[in-house]
């Protein structure tokens, strides 16, 4: 049975004609896979929920104006800025006070606040934008912006 196949093989395979028309399919069929189309796919990014916490906001004490901050950047009251523990550096957020339903955006230039219940620390012209500075804590809504 090996000998009939061999046979067939060299008779269909063996004629210069046949491998020619081999030769021009395998190029064929090499060029349809790596010549472009002319039909770009489309590239979608993928969805991702925009990020959303609810919490305790404070504002930092006077002691620590002119201190450098996590991020290097001195830290002034008159700044639209924010300590948060875990966001980037960098981010920008925008914080809503869930009583007057005032909103500020806020750049993260600090980790903290390290107090129990609390999300976010605004420098103190932030969070008198949205509340009083008498309030000392609010409940508030945190979104960052894309």
């Amino acid at each position: 049975m090996l000998k009939d196949f061999m046979h067939i093989r060299e008779k269909v395979f063996g004629t210069p004609v046949m491998q020619k028309a081999l030769i021009l399919m395998l190029i064929m069929t090499v060029a349809a896979l790596i010549w472009p189309s002319g039909h770009e796919p489309e590239i979608t990014e993928p969805e991702t929920e925009p990020y959303i916490e609810f919490g305790i906001a404070s504002y930092y004490a006077n002691l620590f104006q002119g201190r450098p901050t996590a991020s290097g950047e001195i830290y002034y009251h008159h700044l639209p800025t924010a300590a948060h523990q875990y966001l980037p550096l960098g981010t920008r957020v925008l914080v809503t006070c869930m009583e007057t339903k005032n909103s500020i955006e806020v750049t993260i230039n600090d980790r903290g606040p390290f107090v129990d219940n609390r999300v976010i620390d605004l420098s103190r012209s932030a969070f008198s934008s949205i509340n009083n500075l008498r309030k000392g804590l609010i409940y508030v809504k945190i979104e960052v912006i894309e």
